[in-house]
């Protein structure tokens, strides 16, 4: 009695550790794409700066330099600073995952920001001094070099968000609760069988319930994935196998994913 009561509370400690480590990574992940989302807001105030220079250049003749130029570095700082906070919450989120998964995609979405900042820098730099020079000739030419980098800045935080949502469906754990029914989908139970396992139809691994004896009918932190639940048969009586692909839709009131069984016996 004392070893299966070690034994439960070892289980529990784990599960809580766990469950706290994948709440942990879910909310790094989702500020990462929090920061991301910041990105065309910025984008769109700059490209509001850029149209008033224009119609400074181009209708009004009295351009102000200083307050393009300065509209532009505020995308830039802004633009450097995002990029460093996604790198860090996705670093946060690897390290804290129980599910492995790689940063490498993002952290090169955001090292493009970066690049793309430098072509902003550039462009801005040069189109200022055109307009302080009375080049409004030379500054309108170069206008479309920057609209287009600002412009690519976007899509890459649309990338970066894409990527990431990939991620957090890549690191979603369930919880999976086997119920045996009958024929008519009526929940039932019997002694008989020797207990349950998922094949996972991805890595064709089998997964077994965390249970000492190997009889649980629970299975914690299953990523998400295409799963054969099944059971090993008794002497009088056996299950039919369900195959189900886990996701949010399919979790009950209490944080669940029940998969029926039919059971049938002699």
């Amino acid at each position: 009695m004392k070893k299966l009561v070690t034994y439960a509370a070892a289980l529990l400690l784990t599960t809580m550790s766990t469950s706290f480590a994948q709440n942990n990574t879910q909310l790094d992940l989702d500020n990462a794409i929090q920061t991301a989302e910041n990105i065309p807001q910025d984008v769109q105030n700059a490209s509001n700066a850029i149209d008033r220079l224009v119609y400074e250049l181009n209708i009004s003749s009295a351009p102000d330099a200083d307050a393009f130029y300065n509209d532009l570095f505020v995308l830039v700082n802004h633009i450097q600073n995002n990029a460093d906070d996604i790198d860090y919450f996705m670093s946060l989120a690897h390290d804290e995952s129980t599910v492995p998964f790689s940063t490498a995609s993002v952290n090169g979405l955001t090292a493009q920001l970066v690049v793309l900042n430098d072509d902003v820098i550039t462009l801005t730099n040069q189109i200022k001094d055109a307009v302080v020079e009375n080049r409004y000739s030379d500054a309108n030419s170069l206008i479309p070099g920057l609209r287009n980098a600002i412009a690519a800045q976007a899509d890459v935080a649309t990338d970066i968000i894409s990527e990431i949502e990939a991620i957090k469906l890549l690191t979603t754990v369930y919880t999976v609760q086997i119920r045996l029914v009958d024929a008519q989908g009526n929940p039932t139970s019997t002694n008989d069988l020797q207990g349950y396992y998922a094949y996972n139809e991805a890595t064709s691994e089998y997964i077994y319930p965390e249970d000492e004896r190997g009889y649980s009918t629970e299975f914690f932190f299953l990523p998400a994935g295409t799963y054969t639940f099944d059971s090993f048969n008794g002497y009088w009586s056996g299950t039919g196998s369900n195959t189900v692909t886990l996701s949010d839709a399919l979790v009950n009131e209490d944080g669940v994913i029940v998969v029926d069984l039919v059971l049938w016996s002699e």
